[in-house]
């Protein structure tokens, strides 16, 4: 429940309020193009998770590998 309350923040509050301009050296950066890769982060990491919980971990873990996360 909390993760979705995050991720219902980040993309209900934080992503209206971020530019959608090129800011930064070059105008190299724009915020809100990286805040929608995060969002795309939280939300393949959230279908992993709903994977796991629906279809246990024989099939869930192989969606849930999908994630993107540390290389490690």
């Amino acid at each position: 429940m909390r993760d979705a309350l995050i991720f219902a923040g980040a993309t209900l509050v934080i992503l209206p309020l971020l530019p959608n301009r090129a800011v930064g050296p070059f105008a190299a950066l724009n915020p809100h193009s990286i805040w929608v890769v995060v969002l795309l982060v939280l939300a393949i990491g959230a279908a992993g998770h709903v994977a796991v919980r629906a279809l246990g971990a024989k099939f869930g873990l192989s969606l849930a590998g999908l994630r993107v996360g540390p290389i490690w």
